[in-house]
């Protein structure tokens, strides 16, 4: 830089660099070379909640993503100590023509005195770039180990969009206990009514993961359309929806097969999901059309669409079922008619919104301003703004309704709000969530 700049060097790194000049040629090399496009790598163990002394099988499975052959490759398993393993060390692979996928299995047993909680595993495939150079993909699955203190806790499940994780928090010590390894960017979060699993959005993957709530482990992973974002579930818990925001398209899940059923066609860009108190419609947001679309549950079918205000984000009912919020705006529902009433403002960015367990507040969560704004249902008024943290993306509250957890990703912490004082109590750090959602356990 100093050459081009005619000063002389500002340290003794400088001076001792080579220029730049030497980085460039004026004979171009045209020399064809083959791009190498990274692998995909996936993981999968055949049960993920297991026991000491039980032998369990972890599948890693390598596809070649790219146009041209992929030749050289080679995976191995990474795991914790004291777990053995059918074969150790790589195991080269054939050659991979484009779009072609092979697998690799190991037998892994489980130490009698292996202790409770998560063992993570690791498929590392490592692949030629060149004669000099090689790359390295990895998939992670987890296998757990009950602990039975874990079932007793009240906790709260926060999505870790960038790591690929949630986070189960125990909300009685306010310490994150373990990250989940689930799919890639998960976003949405839901908690089944009868609290035994959590679902989990993985907009980057395509899928839905199933967390054991009792185990704090995957157990299933359903494959879905593409860039599913919103969740919501049967007030029985049979089944779960998702809105496939990159094909204008929902879909429901049954939760007892982990299968996906037939896609139902909505509005543009389906996001957020509301399903009415009786389990009879579910209300899709689509911010591109600003419009909520219901969608029978029992026959699958889409409804007129009704014309909002707002960008149809953050959709949730109030305690009669004809109160539905939706971005920065809460309007009545007439569930009857299928129109909105006037509209109540509150906040500046809202992102999401919870009910509170009385059906009497609604707390929206404004990521503009760092706060989560109290909304009178009866009156249609707001409340004073509760301060909470950086980047406010998402909201939930405790099942007394005494606390409100506000998920503030720009400060990657889940910060309790004392809904008595308005103020932030001491903020959970190391979870950050577009929604966090919690499930209360005894």
């Amino acid at each position: 830089m100093e050459l081009f700049l005619g000063v002389d060097p500002m340290s003794q790194y400088d001076a001792a660099a080579l220029p730049m000049i030497y980085s460039f040629t004026d004979k171009p090399d045209f020399t064809p070379y083959t791009a190498v496009t990274a692998p995909t790598v996936t993981a999968t163990v055949s049960d993920p909640v297991v026991k000491p002394g039980q032998t369990v099988t972890i599948t890693g499975k390598v596809t070649n993503s790219g146009g041209a052959p992929l030749s050289g490759a080679k995976v191995a398993l990474k795991g914790p100590a004291g777990w053995s393993t059918t074969h150790s060390g790589q195991a080269s692979l054939d050659t991979l023509a484009p779009g072609a996928s092979t697998t690799v299995s190991w037998k892994v047993d489980v130490p009698a005195s292996a202790p409770h909680g998560q063992q993570l595993f690791t498929v590392d495939t490592a692949y030629p770039i060149n004669g000099r150079l090689t790359g390295s993909q990895q998939a992670t699955v987890a296998a757990v180990v009950p602990d039975p203190h874990v079932a007793t806790v009240p906790q709260a499940f926060v999505a870790n969009f960038s790591s690929n994780t949630v986070t189960a928090v125990d909300l009685s010590t306010g310490k994150p206990e373990v990250d989940i390894p689930v799919g890639a960017s998960p976003g949405a979060v839901v908690v089944s009514p009868d609290r035994t699993r959590a679902f989990v959005a993985n907009q980057g993957s395509n899928t839905v993961s199933v967390i054991d709530v009792a185990a704090d482990a995957v157990v299933a992973t359903i494959p879905v359309g593409k860039v599913p974002d919103g969740l919501a579930v049967s007030p029985v818990s049979k089944t779960l929806w998702v809105s496939d925001n990159g094909e204008q398209s929902v879909q429901p899940i049954d939760i007892a097969t982990a299968t996906a059923g037939a896609k139902v066609t909505v509005g543009h860009s389906p996001g957020s999901v509301a399903m009415s108190p009786d389990g009879s419609t579910l209300y899709v947001g689509s911010s591109a059309d600003h419009t909520v679309t219901p969608v029978d549950t029992a026959n699958h079918t889409e409804g007129t669409p009704i014309p909002i205000s707002g960008k149809a984000s953050g959709l949730a009912f109030g305690h009669d079922g004809k109160t539905l919020g939706s971005a920065d705006t809460v309007s009545p529902l007439d569930l009857a008619t299928g129109k909105l009433g006037n509209p109540m403002h509150a906040g500046n960015g809202t992102f999401d919104q919870v009910v509170s367990p009385d059906g009497s507040t609604m707390y929206l969560a404004d990521s503009n301003s760092n706060t989560v704004t109290p909304l009178d249902l009866n009156t249609g008024t707001a409340k004073p703004a509760m301060a909470a943290a950086a980047t406010v993306a998402g909201v939930a509250v405790s099942p007394d309704g005494s606390t409100v957890y506000a998920a503030a990703a720009g400060a990657n912490q889940l910060v309790p709000v004392s809904v008595a004082t308005g103020k932030a109590d001491a903020p959970i750090r190391g979870a950050a969530s577009r929604s966090p959602w919690r499930t209360p356990r005894r």
